[in-house]
């Protein structure tokens, strides 16, 4: 094991420190990540958290032995293979030297590691790289990078975290799919998802609708909670989450199908047992508990319609215009002719009443709905036209409502898929630049479900000033939420029935400070 010491960082100059550079390297599989702090070590007389200006994070996924530098004990930690590697936060008491404790944070899947070096910058992230090994760095150009970053002007700190979030085969569970994500009014990060309990396939099938909750932004999660428990060949699937930042509702919409009753065979009319239901339970303590369910199906469908079901992710709520409050929440429904179309079901009364927008377009399927800065409403819209293979987007002047023409957005390629569209920072003021920066994920390939993308744009979705990939491997729904931190969360399916649930920020994704 080796040790470095280092300069002072210039936000503890007066503490006394020794600040020690440890040196890891990580070999995994698909998924790698490094993140690398400095540890410093602090004086006895030191009585307030150095953790304010640096913070320690070491990885393995085998076998490490961590040694304290300042007190010389050893701690032994081990992870099996085929597991989430573990990362070591180290933390201090306001007077004595730095102790640790384990938080699964971040790692791979499938994954072997061996403990050898890896670059440690004082109080910066080092960035998340995709890569199987991580090169071996000399003394000297360490030295280096540790001398200059202590003299460095501060910058944007790149952070991401990654973990399991449901694993098929759990509780004989065959694999999960349509993730959806929100953050309550009190701060709770709340999952639905559906659990395809013997097949892969949609409704019609045994699916039960899931729901775990987050106290810590994702890096811990309740235990799931099943809410629903169809019998008899019925199924629901389909979650998306909306949340009323006026009362403090949650609203997890989901579709309920009769046996052998699927989007496909649903027939026109609302005779209960032949077609599709849109329903949702509700929750007023942020999460803890849920009434219902509320069925949809006499209020929204219409005449003509066949199958109809709510789109998977989340809804929004209006913030800003004439139509401020307003819930929204994306709708797909098919025709006699077999061409679906996308709409939305909102409410202006907090979920009291319902009632169904127009039409955004034929050939379109699931979406998301974003407010922009300048209070109009952008749909983010899957295409099911053959020989499109990009995402369409369509704009609203009267909240939701009603849109103009679609047209495709060539800058978004996509292979059919549901994916996710937010505002960075929906509580900015038009006045300010970060009011108009979106982020969108999606499996950016034209034609394969692979290569998970998150996109930032500074422009209100004109341009895309940004992307990293998060997950090159298959991957098909996701969706986001931002979190109250600032950072934000995403769930997304990997194509073999798991699911993960990753924390970035905006510098991740712009790899340095967002929009310039």
């Amino acid at each position: 094991m080796l040790f470095l010491p280092a300069p002072a960082h210039p936000c503890q100059k007066s503490w006394s420190q020794r600040t020690y550079t440890r040196l890891l390297r990580l070999v995994a599989g698909d998924r790698s990540i490094s993140n690398a702090i400095t540890i410093p070590t602090i004086g006895t007389s030191v009585q307030r958290p150095w953790n304010q200006c640096c913070t320690a994070v070491y990885q393995s996924s085998v076998v490490g032995r961590n040694r304290n530098p300042s007190t010389g004990q050893s701690a032994m930690w081990k992870m099996p293979l085929n597991q989430r590697v573990n990362s070591h936060r180290m933390t201090t008491t306001t007077r004595g030297a730095p102790s640790a404790r384990i938080a699964n944070r971040q790692g791979m899947r499938d994954s072997g590691s061996a403990v050898e070096t890896l670059t440690i910058l004082p109080a910066v992230f080092a960035p998340e790289a995709s890569m199987r090994v991580i090169p071996l760095f000399s003394i000297a150009v360490l030295a280096l990078l540790v001398a200059s970053c202590a003299t460095a002007p501060p910058r944007p700190t790149p952070r991401i975290e990654r973990i399991e979030f449901a694993r098929a085969g759990t509780d004989g569970v065959h694999g999960f799919r349509t993730p959806s994500l929100a953050v309550a009014r009190d701060g709770t990060l709340i999952a639905g998802y559906s659990a395809l309990l013997h097949s892969e396939n949609d409704l019609p099938n045994d699916i039960q609708v899931w729901v775990r909750s987050s106290h810590d932004d994702g890096l811990h999660w309740s235990a799931p909670q099943r809410l629903t428990h169809p019998a008899g060949g019925a199924g629901s699937s389909d979650t998306s989450l909306l949340v009323d930042r006026d009362t403090g509702r949650v609203f997890l919409f989901y579709n309920y199908g009769p046996p052998g009753i699927g989007f496909w065979n649903s027939a026109a009319g609302t005779a209960p047992t032949r077609t599709l239901h849109p329903r949702y339970l509700w929750s007023d303590d942020d999460g803890r508990t849920w009434l219902g369910p509320r069925d949809l199906l006499t209020t929204v469908k219409q005449p003509g319609w066949h199958g109809l079901f709510t789109a998977s992710g989340n809804g929004v709520q209006l913030q800003a215009g004439p139509h401020r409050g307003r819930l929204l929440q994306p709708l797909v429904y098919r025709l006699a002719d077999g061409r679906i179309h996308a709409a939305n079901i909102y409410s202006d009364d907090h979920g009291k009443t319902w009632h169904v927008g127009a039409s955004i377009g034929a050939n379109l399927d699931e979406s998301k709905a974003v407010q922009l800065a300048n209070g109009e409403v952008m749909q983010n819209l899957r295409s099911d036209d053959a020989h499109v293979h990009a995402r369409v987007v369509a704009l609203s002047h009267d909240g939701g409502v009603h849109f103009g023409s679609p047209r495709v957005d060539k800058q978004l390629p996509d292979p059919h898929v549901n994916a996710s569209s937010i505002r960075a920072e929906p509580q900015a003021s038009a006045s300010r630049a970060a009011s108009h920066w979106l982020l969108f994920s999606n499996p950016a390939d034209p034609a394969q479900r692979r290569n998970l993308t998150v996109r930032l744009s500074c422009d209100d979705g004109k341009t895309w000033a940004a992307s990293r990939v998060l997950d090159p491997g298959p991957s098909m729904y996701s969706v986001m939420a931002r979190l109250p931190d600032g950072d934000f969360g995403i769930i997304w399916e990997d194509g073999s029935g798991d699911l993960f649930y990753a924390r970035f920020n905006l510098a991740w994704v712009a790899r340095g400070a967002p929009c310039g």
